[in-house]
């Protein structure tokens, strides 16, 4: 639970506590303000945890003003030793403001949560627990000098001085914490079964204390009188609240589990009245052996039916709020209502137990006093409207399966001055009965409109000694009750009361409109009835009494001579009650008419047409629509004389989709993808975020859902990606073989495509492709690799080269192989008495493979060495030298 700082005061503060009472929590709201301090409450809850061992705690009477005396009234002390840690109010020297710390947090067992309730409005509380003597002497007795003072926790300091209990002493260290509790109720007075985990315990801090300041294992312990204390606190502040403007909607609690820790659907109070749903459907009203009273209902809900007259467009028909009771929001669970103890009716019961449409059965009403000293029942207005399946109201604990009666016998109907709607759609009732004493029966009543209305199979209807002094309209009192076959209302005493109206039958509004089945009517003349209303029956056209005279169907058709309608045929006889005459239908089975029905919906007016006799009522089947499920299959219309009407409204619901539905598309990347679609009804637009995929984009952050008629959810999957385009005007720059840089043009493209650019020509080199690819990035970049673009031109195998020796022969040399732009070479053969300038020879790599080697003028001949002499012997017989001129190998000198 969380509470928030009011925001129409700034000056006060909303805070909630748990106090121990005996083995009970009780959950306390408080409110401090410039000038003082309330205690604040709905109505009031205790809720049961296990036995904690706790110290003592003091509580005392503190007043507002300053010359209040203070007396404290000691509890008894409970198992423990330790010590309950409590702060005492605070006063500041600025505005005397009073804030009251709690820092306790309450254990909670939930195995054995329980709830009881308590009575908050017994303001003789406080003085009779004031007034109290304590047990012991040392501890003084005060009393508050105002009965508005609300009781608070006494100072601390004196426990926690003995007890060594850490008390905070100044004013700036003033904290509230929150407690949490697995039992809380709302505001009707409901227990809704609301665990809460340790992690949301929340602090509502107002100063800087800190968390270590919080004990949370110590609780306040209060005795009995305590809870009489909080009662009368919770009435005193009552007032003050409004004054404040707090509404209730501060206070709600919202219910977060269906099943309560005691097995109980729900729990809760009415007034001072105890409630609760069990497991098997019973909801229990009051306690054995007490007397608890109902309070007005005040809270609201929209009728699922209209009771206004002949609406036939959907201009003229609207939704009405009606008044219901706390447990109405259970209304799927309760099939029997029980009276467990006395319980003093409220004096507005309107819609008390409406709306149940699964009730079947309701026992002990004895125990329900609609008049007691100070309070005595005065609205019924449908009170048990809608309850569809109900068939049994019973005095005692018993019930009669046999025939099943709503016996009213035993309540006192006397103050009752609105019973209007009182049994409207309870098509399952059939037989009624009302007290025959006249100080009992309805004798204020002024308003019968639609009392039983559509009970479409009540048989009887037992309401002896009627008053109807102060009526003033019983407009549909038993329209459509097609089962109702005999009626005796001569005893009904109208005579004493001025234009009663019974309902213009030319509008659908006619008292006995609709009943179809009507045989046998018991008038006299103490009876009234409007001039326009008609008596209907499928069994005749006309109504006859033993003496002769006739009422007709239609009153149109009377000529108040010889033959009459209701208005005027009761003063043609017998005076008195003790006159009683019985008119019965004449057998002639008037002709069906057709007659145009226009049923307003919300879907606008639908239009269709019935046949049936003037003034009867018919079932009319609710027109299909794809993709919707009206609220009803059927309703009831009642034919007039130009046309019918019915005062249903149908609204139509959209299908839901089923649940749980899934779509899968195929990504980008070819992969099967899964994705949820969210429920959704029929009419309306859903729509499935589409995920992102790199390199791809979509229009719409979103693909639609459409919802259909049979609750398949559609979704259109395809063309959802589109491809990211590459950037205009990118280029791709690389170098040639020759070392030059060029720049190629990259054409245009999309990601998840291929793209190419041609490789131009070299002479000397090749390339492995035509076309260089192009990979379109998800960023819109073209990408492409230039490198190793192209490959020399390898040599022809198997060249070889041929060159003379110079001893003039041919020689051959093999060519390695090698690859144009490389260098080659062939070792130079040596021959005797030559030389080379060389040793290889170069291999040039034509861009042809042809290699090129030039073997011309590879040997140069050995010149002779310089400077040669030849000796020789002349015929004297003297040396002789000679000059040897210079030459080369090979060559003559």
């Amino acid at each position: 639970m969380r509470f928030q700082q009011l925001n129409r005061d700034p000056n006060s503060i909303m805070r909630k506590k748990l106090v121990k009472s005996k083995k009970n929590w009780i959950v306390v709201s408080s409110l401090s303000f410039a000038g003082g301090l309330l205690l604040l409450g709905g109505p009031t809850e205790i809720v049961h945890a296990a036995d904690t061992t706790v110290a003592p705690t003091e509580q005392v009477a503190t007043p507002t003003s300053s010359d209040s005396k203070t007396d404290a009234i000691k509890t008894d002390s409970t198992k423990s030793a330790d010590v309950t840690k409590a702060v005492a109010p605070v006063t500041t020297e600025e505005n005397n403001d009073s804030t009251v710390q709690s820092d306790t947090v309450a254990p909670v067992e939930k195995e054995t949560a329980t709830t009881e309730k308590t009575d908050a409005t017994d303001t003789n509380a406080v003085s009779e627990t004031l007034n109290k003597e304590t047990t012991t002497p040392d501890i003084k007795e005060t009393r508050t000098t105002s009965e508005a003072q609300p009781v608070v926790a006494k100072d601390a300091q004196t426990i926690a001085e003995s007890e060594n209990t850490e008390v905070p002493v100044s004013n700036t260290d003033v904290k509230d914490t929150q407690t949490t509790t697995e039992d809380v109720k709302n505001i009707d007075g409901e227990k809704v079964d609301t665990p809460v985990p340790d992690s949301d315990i929340a602090t509502d801090e107002t100063t800087d204390t800190t968390q270590s300041d919080v004990n949370k294992e110590n609780v306040i312990q209060n005795d009995g009188a305590q809870d009489d204390i909080l009662a009368a606190n919770l009435a005193v502040s009552k007032a003050q609240l409004a004054s404040l403007g707090i509404s209730a909607e501060d206070l709600t609690l919202t219910p977060e589990a269906e099943v309560l820790a005691d097995g109980n659907i729900a729990e809760g109070t009415q007034g001072t009245t105890p409630w609760k749903i069990d497991a098997d459907g019973v909801l229990h009203l009051g306690t054995a052996g007490e007397t608890t009273s109902l309070a007005d209902n005040t809270a609201t809900t929209t009728q699922h039916t209209s009771t206004g007259s002949s609406q036939i467009d959907s201009s003229s028909t609207e939704t009405k709020e009606s008044p219901t009771s706390p447990w109405m929001k259970h209304a799927n669970d309760i099939t029997r209502i029980n009276f467990e103890g006395d319980v003093n009716a409220a004096s507005d019961m309107s819609y008390t137990f409406a709306d149940l449409n699964k009730l079947t059965t309701i026992t002990n009403a004895n125990k329900l006093h609609t008049v007691v000293s100070n309070v005595s029942m005065t609205k019924t207005v449908g009170m048990f409207a809608n309850d569809t399946n109900l068939k049994e109201i019973s005095s005692d604990s018993t019930t009669n399966e046999t025939k099943p009666t709503i016996n009213l016998s035993s309540w006192n109907f006397a103050s009752v001055t609105d019973a209007n709607s009182m049994f409207l759609n309870d098509s399952s009732i059939e037989y009624v009965t009302f007290s025959e004493y006249k100080e009992s029966t309805l004798k204020s009543n002024a308003n019968f409109n639609y009392m039983f209305k559509n009970n479409t199979s009540l048989i009887t209807a037992y309401m002896p000694q009627l008053q109807f002094r102060r009526t003033k309209s019983m407009i549909g009192m038993f329209q459509n009750d097609r089962s109702l076959t005999a009626l005796d209302i001569s005893s009904w005493n109208m005579a004493n009361s001025s234009s009663i109206d019974t309902g213009d039958s030319s509008k659908g509004e006619g008292m006995f409109d609709g009943t179809d089945s009507l045989t046998s009517l018991t008038l006299s003349s103490i009876n009234r009835f409007s001039s326009y209303t008609a008596l209907s029956s499928k069994n005749g056209s006309s109504w006859i009494e033993e003496g002769g005279k006739s009422i007709m169907s239609d009153p149109s058709k009377a000529d108040n001579s010889t033959t009459f309608n209701l208005n005027s045929i009761v003063s043609n006889l017998g005076s008195g009650i003790l006159n009683p005459t019985e008119f019965k239908t004449d057998g002639n089975v008037p002709a069906d008419i057709e007659a145009n029905l226009i049923i307003p919906s919300n879907l606008g007016d639908i239009e269709t047409s019935i046949s049936g006799p003037i003034y009867s009522s018919q079932d009319v089947k609710v027109p299909t629509k794809d993709g919707y499920t009206a609220n009803v299959s059927t309703i009831t219309a009642n034919i007039l004389n130009d046309k019918a009407v019915t005062n249903y409204y149908v609204t139509y619901t959209p299908v839901a989709s089923n649940p749980g539905q899934k779509v899968t598309f195929t990504a980008p990347d070819g992969q099967s993808k899964t994705l949820n679609i969210p429920d959704g009804v029929y009419g309306t637009d859903g729509s499935i975020t589409i995920p992102d995929f790199d390199g791809y984009t979509h229009t719409n952050t979103t693909v639609p859902v459409i919802y259909g008629p049979d609750g398949v959810a559609i979704v259109n999957t395809k063309d959802l990606y589109t491809p990211v385009k590459s950037k205009s005007g990118q280029t791709a720059t690389f170098s040639t073989p020759d070392g030059q840089s060029k720049t190629l043009n990259i054409p245009d493209g999309e990601y998840g495509t291929n793209g190419s650019i041609t490789i131009p020509d070299f002479d000397g080199y090749t390339h492995k492709d035509t076309t260089l690819p192009v990979i379109y990035g998800p960023d819109g970049v073209a990408i492409v690799n230039t490198k190793d673009l192209y490959t020399p031109v390898a040599s022809n195998p198997g060249q070889t080269a041929t060159f003379s020796t110079p001893d003039g022969q041919s020689k051959i040399l093999e060519i390695p192989a090698g690859e144009y732009g490389t260098n080659g070479s062939i070792t130079i053969p040596d021959f005797d008495g030559y030389t080379h300038k060389d040793t290889t020879l170069p291999v040039i790599y034509g861009p042809d493979g042809v290699a090129i080697v030039n073997t011309k003028n590879l040997y140069t001949p050995v010149a002779s060495n310089p400077g040669q002499t030849a000796t020789f012997t002349t015929p004297d017989g003297q040396s002789k030298t000679l000059n040897i001129p210079d030459g080369v190998y090979g060559t003559d000198g």
